[in-house]
């Protein structure tokens, strides 16, 4: 057998190994994953970070307004919008329903800062604009601060819009990922806080400095910091976030390639989180493993397209050879049934890398408290075959960036 599939055979079992190691994880602590009931209810001070949003801003205060939630006060920091959002926001803010803070343009992570020195509460939540709180969702978060070293708590988060094919990917990836944060959360090895809808303890954000307002990623790199002080990052399942999925295949590839290659950034920042066991299963385990995804994720779609364009050019090949004359044969042909593909040990790790997939994206469902309908086929379609070629090309694109990024960082309108 060439070397090349043998490597092939190490990364089908390796990728097989991690899937059952997380099933064996949910399957373990499934019946554990309730959230602690608060026993008090911290005041909660939520900051916006907003440019240009004059289309969803509205949406998100008014989330924020009709929380569940006791004591709250909800900061928007306008930074530098050139459209309405100003004007939108004044409203809410001449009737004392929020406090308004507009500054000039410097970036998602100056804006958090700027709101974070405003904020009076003894916990933040920060929420992207382009999202929204369900309104229970801050009651399932903040019992998890009762456990002093619990330093911020991340919600689940699902995709408003699911119209277009790049939208019907993002909504099986976004209900994966409340399986694997869940799952992280458990073994505690999160290493991201996302923008829509995160809790943090503001005693331990300010103690750590704020947020890096010269990071690509401020919401990875300030998870990576709490957790390389030793404090723990929880997630709720049921505290259900919203945000807006990127509808076009350049937006989207903007989005990922700059969360790539933050965390490749990051990554090199906390290398010495790396094989480290002070940091248990996520620096021995987690970030380890996940340069072997990348690398798998690499290899097996640029050895599909090697095969594709040997077996393109044969096809062409013989087509030439006999002057493209092909109806003799389209006569004469005869279709026999192959057995031999299908024991193919190949095809049996990769039909059983398919159905552990499967059983993931159903136990995502599950978790998430979606139903399986009819209208999810053309997603789970589109996510099977569309989305791991996707995730290389997202890498390869990462650390294209990365190798020829220079300077600061810019809010999503405005990036690459």
């Amino acid at each position: 057998m060439e070397v090349q599939y043998i490597i092939l055979f190490i990364l089908y079992y390796f990728m097989i190994f991690s899937s059952i190691f997380w099933l064996l994880v949910y399957y373990k602590y499934r019946k554990n994953m309730k959230d602690p009931k608060p026993k008090r209810f911290p005041k909660v001070s939520i900051i916006i970070p907003v440019w240009n949003g004059e289309d969803v801003i509205e949406r998100a205060i008014e989330s924020c307004l009709e929380l569940n939630y006791p004591k709250k006060e909800i900061i928007v920091v306008n930074d530098g919008s050139t459209d309405n959002t100003r004007k939108v926001c004044e409203k809410y803010a001449e009737k004392g329903l929020i406090k308004l803070i507009n500054k000039e343009n410097g970036g998602k992570a100056s804006a958090l800062n700027v709101g974070l020195k405003h904020a009076t509460g003894e916990l933040v939540a920060c929420l992207d604009a382009d999202s929204y709180f369900t309104k229970d969702a801050l009651l399932y978060m903040v019992g998890y601060f009762e456990d002093e070293k619990v330093a911020a708590v991340t919600p689940a988060m699902k995709v408003i819009s699911d119209k277009t094919i790049w939208q019907k990917i993002q909504l099986i990836e976004y209900l994966f990922s409340i399986y694997l944060r869940k799952l992280f959360a458990i073994l505690g090895c999160q290493y991201v806080t996302p923008g829509p809808g995160s809790v943090y303890r503001k005693e331990v954000l300010v103690k750590l400095g704020g947020f890096d307002e010269g990071n690509i990623t401020e919401d990875m790199e300030i998870a990576f910091r709490i957790r390389s002080r030793g404090y723990k990052i929880e997630n709720s399942k049921n505290a259900i976030t919203y945000t807006e999925a990127p509808a076009k295949l350049k937006e989207l590839i903007k989005q990922r390639t700059r969360w790539y290659a933050g965390y490749l950034e990051n990554v090199a920042k906390y290398k010495t989180m790396l094989f480290n066991p002070e940091y248990g299963i996520l620096g021995l385990f987690l970030l380890p493993t996940n340069f072997i995804w990348i690398f798998a994720l690499f290899y097996i779609f640029f050895l599909f397209l090697k095969d594709l364009a040997r077996s393109v050019f044969d096809q062409i090949s013989w087509l030439y050879s006999i002057n493209f004359d092909v109806w003799p044969y389209i006569r004469n042909a005869e279709f026999r049934f192959e057995p031999l593909y299908w024991t193919n040990p190949l095809f049996g790790f990769g039909l059983l890398f398919t159905l552990l997939s499967m059983l993931i994206i159903y136990l995502s469902y599950r978790m998430s408290g979606e139903k399986i309908e009819r209208k999810y086929v053309p997603h789970f379609v589109a996510y099977f075959f569309v989305y791991f070629s996707l995730m290389s090309l997202f890498y390869l694109f990462a650390i294209i960036y990365k190798a020829v990024r220079r300077g600061g960082t810019r809010w999503r309108g405005e990036e690459m």
